[in-house]
């Protein structure tokens, strides 16, 4: 089962492409995550459970006279 996990006040749902394969001795996971620097994700196995999280910083720009 594949369900993304997001924690935060402001949530900015990114798209992720999974491609999942197997073969008689391993599974292979590729995740592209556009937007996100290879060193910004982080991967981890427990048991049969796979997690792949990545932090992402949304800048905000403000104009000059808004609020």
């Amino acid at each position: 089962m594949l369900r993304p996990v997001f924690r935060g006040m402001e949530v900015t749902e990114p798209q992720i492409k999974l491609d999942v394969s197997e073969d008689d001795k391993a599974y292979k996971v590729k995740a592209e995550i556009p937007g996100v620097k290879k060193e910004n994700i982080q991967v981890s196995i427990e048991g049969n459970q796979i997690s792949i999280s990545a932090e992402t910083k949304k800048e905000k720009e403000e104009k000059e006279g808004e609020m």
